[in-house]
């Protein structure tokens, strides 16, 4: 016989098994499947996934009936169950081909809700299955993108894991400010996303954080307090004049050479001198730590700077000793340099354009230039995708 035969007869042997025990014993029987049912939940988060049984998670998950808008996405739900216990293995143990299985099993038939085969659940699974392999920027990606998914292609359980785990890594990273732009633009939100939004607004000491006593509340209305305790024990043993200098400490990088010493105040240096001071700092920083009023800041001290009178003396004398270009094009060479830097720091960063100033020139050519091109890609991203419609050329589910 071959193994295909094989496991045939054990199916149908299993099968008069079961209707056998069923029909002799209907009492009995109907009290495990409904132990089953009823405990599926519990018995996936609490044995299956911790203990790194992915294949049991996969199946018993299937009857997790009781969790909140698991019927919208079952196949997806149990994916999502398979790979937590893949990512609680430890890493030697993560066997490639038992994250390709659950990866494929993540998808739904293309029979359901869409012409593709990946809903919000399956997307979260494939994040933590990138987290498995140790690609942690792809597991970035995929669980932001989740979130951006049709409520209704989404259970909201898996959203949530998502918005916890992408918290969570920006915190063990030290991005506090991070953290809290996360939590505070997560579409869902429970018990969990409010404690860690409480500790990361104390630990960038926010204006009007919450006291002690009520991040101890919420740490008390939060699951997994053990887990949960040194997050809290950091933020409380944080004294207030340290919050926001050890918030900023994290989210830039060591300052170098000229750096460390005092910036000079602009009525003391020239205004050249400010403007780059205020730019290299700016750069410096994570594009998730910069805020708009930085980005704005920076516009206007190189504004004040090119307007300077000063810096026109240099910049002629500088093009003329050096026999290259005259003082204009230098000029235009600088302005163009500085607004691309500033063009790729809003880019790079979460901000709306919408929020921004325009009322200097600088920052109004790079606000101007990035729309213009985030125009372009827009063009082009949909031009490809009407071609593909056209011809009905679908992409695998992750890719679209």
């Amino acid at each position: 016989m071959t193994p295909l035969e094989i496991a045939a007869a054990v199916a149908r042997g299993l099968w008069r098994w079961i209707a056998t025990t069923a029909e002799h014993h209907w009492d009995e029987f109907a009290v495990v499947v409904l132990a089953v049912v009823a405990l599926a939940g519990p018995l996936v988060r609490l044995v299956l996934i911790p203990r790194g049984w992915v294949r049991a998670a996969w199946v018993v998950a299937h009857f997790d009936v009781w969790t909140p808008t698991w019927h919208r996405d079952p196949r997806g739900m149990a994916g999502l169950a398979a790979a937590r216990a893949a990512l609680h293995r430890r890493p030697e143990r993560r066997d490639p081909e038992l994250l390709a299985w659950v990866e494929a099993r993540a998808q739904l038939p293309s029979k359901l809700v869409t012409t593709w085969h990946l809903g919000g659940a399956g997307l979260v699974a494939h994040g933590l299955i990138a987290e498995a392999r140790g690609n942690r920027d792809r597991a970035r990606s995929l669980l932001a993108s989740a979130a951006e998914l049709d409520r209704s292609s989404w259970p909201r359980a898996a959203i949530e894991l998502a918005c916890q785990w992408r918290t969570a890594e920006a915190i063990e990273r030290g991005a506090w400010r991070e953290a809290q732009a996360i939590v505070a633009d997560a579409p869902v939100s429970d018990a969990t996303l409010r404690l860690l939004a409480a500790i990361c607004e104390r630990m960038v000491g926010a204006t009007g954080g919450p006291s002690a006593a009520q991040l101890r509340w919420r740490w008390l209305l939060a699951p997994r307090r053990r887990a949960l305790r040194p997050l809290l024990r950091a933020a409380l043993d944080a004294t207030p004049a340290d919050l926001g200098a050890a918030a900023t400490q994290r989210d830039a990088p060591p300052p170098n050479g000229d750096l460390e010493d005092d910036p000079p105040s602009e009525t003391d240096a020239p205004a050249l001198a400010v403007a780059l001071r205020s730019h290299l700092r700016c750069l410096a920083r994570p594009a998730a730590a910069v805020e708009l009023v930085e980005v704005e800041e920076v516009a206007a001290r190189w504004t004040r700077a090119f307007a300077d009178e000063g810096f026109a003396e240099r910049l002629h004398a500088r093009s003329r000793s050096l026999g290259g270009r005259g003082p204009a094009e230098a000029r235009a060479a600088m302005v163009a340099a500085v607004r691309e830097d500033l063009l790729a720091r809003l880019r790079a960063s979460s901000a709306s354009l919408a929020q921004l100033d325009e009322s200097s020139e600088l920052l109004g050519l790079a606000v101007r230039e990035l729309r213009r091109r985030l125009v372009d890609e827009l063009e082009l991203a949909a031009g490809a995708l009407e071609q593909r419609v056209e011809h009905t050329r679908e992409l695998p589910a992750l890719d679209e």
